[in-house]
């Protein structure tokens, strides 16, 4: 069976057991640059496809990465952002927008807890978009910056997600280790 959702690599779509509707990818970064590649690959397969991306926007720092990308992008008004409880209501209304099949992106979550009033609400938040985006059979992408994150938060993030890996860089090279394939076989060397 042939998914429209790819990680852009087809190895790497075999290596996770395929991405299919209704998953959340979640990567750990050290830095905020570190995902930029993997981003950029993820995106070029969604602008290639012309898949349609609903992107939640509040610091605006995948919008040179969305360029050319069928895209509604939803930034919250001023006074929501300042508000705590009117953010997490502006986001659930906008996932009453997404459409079915629909890939969703949210910056990265380190800004969405500062934004949300800590990592308890975004937690929450994540864990409501995850299933959201399950429901509507799309495809959640986002990102969380490891180090702004109690090991706790992150552990949650990760079970709310069903493809999490943890992302380094090595001399120039990408390290990805999934830490999460829910519903795969995952087999390891032989």
């Amino acid at each position: 069976m042939h998914s429209k959702y790819s990680t852009g690599s087809p190895e790497f779509d075999r290596y996770l057991g395929g991405v299919r509707a209704g998953d959340s990818l979640l990567i750990f970064q050290t830095n905020a640059r570190e995902s930029q590649p993997l981003l950029r690959i993820l995106l070029d397969h969604i602008r290639q496809e012309d898949l349609s991306l609903f992107y939640l926007n509040l610091t605006g720092s995948r919008d040179l990465l969305i360029s050319g990308i069928r895209c509604r992008n939803m930034q919250p008004p001023g006074p929501t952002r300042n508000r705590r409880s009117g953010l997490q209501r502006w986001i659930t209304c906008r996932l009453k927008e997404l459409k079915p099949g629909e890939v969703f992106l949210f910056d990265d979550l380190a800004d969405w807890k500062d934004a949300l009033g800590g990592e308890e609400a975004l937690v929450r938040v994540f864990s409501i978009v995850s299933l959201a985006v399950q429901k509507k059979k799309g495809f959640l992408i986002t990102t969380a910056l490891r180090s702004a994150f109690e090991k706790p938060t992150l552990a949650s993030l990760k079970e709310s997600s069903s493809i999490c890996l943890d992302l380094s860089s090595h001399g120039g090279d990408l390290l990805l280790m999934p830490l999460n394939l829910r519903g795969r076989y995952f087999s390891g060397p032989a």
